[in-house]
């Protein structure tokens, strides 16, 4: 199965690859950095493409444009979240003074506001990589918000990510699928996965 993944916000494209070869080592990825414009340039090829994957930013990307993906491929979504702002009540916890609050900090000292992230995140430090659209995530961060899920999406969330608030996410997805003992780290959170949730 060729699968096309759009990533998290500040992670490493050559990092994910990595665990979704170790833990989904039978199928192809193809892994996009999350802008604006991501899904729409991964639909282009859609024909391409027998499954669509999304973690954290790359999961919002997706549900943002849910009524674009065709029906028949299987779109499988890890730490997702329907809107990131607390405020929105749709799966984020984080509240938007803090987003904002980090937006400065990153203009000011990137290297340590990264640091700061992965570490709440439960990630490794990818802060020495040079990344580009860090700005344009969190702007997609503050203002994207998903109005539902499509029947074709399946979700997984740590019950132990400080990103999401559970019982508004489970509010806006019932079927979301609580994987116990796991963060929104992607590789703990694959790790503790009952099945392959692309077969």
């Amino acid at each position: 199965m060729n699968i096309a993944w759009i990533n998290g916000w500040a992670v490493s494209n050559k990092w994910l690859r990595a665990q979704a070869e170790k833990f989904f080592a039978q199928h192809t990825h193809e892994i996009f950095t999350p802008t604006a414009d991501t899904p729409l340039k991964i639909l282009k090829k859609a024909d391409h493409y027998d499954a669509f994957a999304g973690y954290s930013l790359g999961a919002l990307l997706w549900l943002t444009h849910a009524e674009k993906i065709p029906s028949d491929k299987k779109l499988v979504l890890f730490a997702p979240f329907l809107a990131f702002c607390a405020e929105h009540k749709k799966g984020g916890r984080t509240r938007r003074a803090q987003l904002l609050y980090l937006k400065k900090w990153l203009r000011r000292d990137p290297q340590n506001a990264l640091k700061d992230f992965y570490n709440r995140a439960g990630l490794p430090d990818f802060s020495e990589e040079e990344f580009l659209f860090l700005e344009e995530g969190l702007e997609l961060l503050d203002r994207l918000s998903a109005s539902g899920v499509p029947p074709n999406a399946v979700g997984f969330v740590g019950d132990d990510d400080g990103f999401i608030n559970l019982p508004d996410l489970r509010a806006q997805w019932p079927a979301i699928e609580i994987i116990s003992n796991a963060n929104h780290n992607f590789s703990k959170l694959c790790a503790a996965l009952p099945r392959d949730p692309f077969a």
